[in-house]
């Protein structure tokens, strides 16, 4: 389920890390994490030693899958998102309920929910660029059990609190990317985001409306950036 392209040329990375891998991410040193849809029972957090995949955990319960993984700027934590209610060690060990988003400690393997949880699932999430705040998209209403957002939300890991992003989206985020400059970019099915609709006036060119669009930009569901 996973394959690299070098110089024109696919090779494979060694056997499944579970199931259909539905996220990679690449660390600051080059270590590329993976997490994967239900295999049937489990979904699967995993990291490529260079030779082969070592699973580091399992998620079961709802969808049991792992949408989106990102490891701390540190180093120490691999933060996971999903769907599902209980995370565990690879052999089933320290399982522990956790809704939708949990945290690995790579130094001892230790798993657990991270902020409190979210009630949907989360399908994206980047940090920005102090590595303070992680951005997080999904389907949640409601995150660390307390704070309402609209299924996009800000986690500081440090103080382990939660923010909302104003008045967030109105439809579920899938993807978040974060810029060097700050800026947090959501992509999902949602067709406002604030205070913007979906049709922004002045815009020309292929994505732009036509007759009674003119001028209007064309909103697509976006799943991954």
């Amino acid at each position: 389920h996973v394959s690299m392209l070098r110089r024109g040329s696919w090779q494979a990375m060694g056997a499944s890390p579970g199931a259909a891998v539905r996220c990679l991410c690449e660390a600051q040193d080059g270590t590329i994490y993976a997490g994967t849809v239900s295999d049937g029972t489990y979904g699967w957090v995993a990291y490529w030693t260079g030779q082969t995949w070592v699973k580091l955990a399992r998620v079961s319960g709802g969808s049991a899958a792992v949408y989106v993984v990102r490891r701390s700027y540190d180093g120490s934590k691999l933060y996971v998102g999903g769907s599902f209610t209980t995370v565990a060690k690879p052999d089933g060990s320290g399982s522990t309920a956790a809704a939708n988003f949990a945290v690995v400690t790579l130094s001892t393997g230790a798993v657990a929910q991270a902020g409190g949880g979210v009630n949907g699932a989360a399908r994206g999430a980047d940090w920005d660029p102090t590595g303070t705040y992680l951005y997080v998209a999904g389907d949640m209403t409601q995150v660390g059990g307390a704070t309402t957002v609209a299924y996009a939300a800000r986690y500081a890991p440090g103080s382990n609190t939660w923010a909302a992003l104003g008045s967030g989206l109105n439809g579920a985020g899938y993807a978040v990317a974060c810029r060097k400059d700050g800026k947090a970019i959501f992509g999902g099915s949602f067709t406002a985001a604030g205070a913007l609709s979906a049709t922004v006036a002045g815009l020309t060119g292929s994505n732009a409306g036509s007759g009674g669009l003119a001028g209007y930009v064309k909103i697509y569901s976006v799943t991954a950036l």
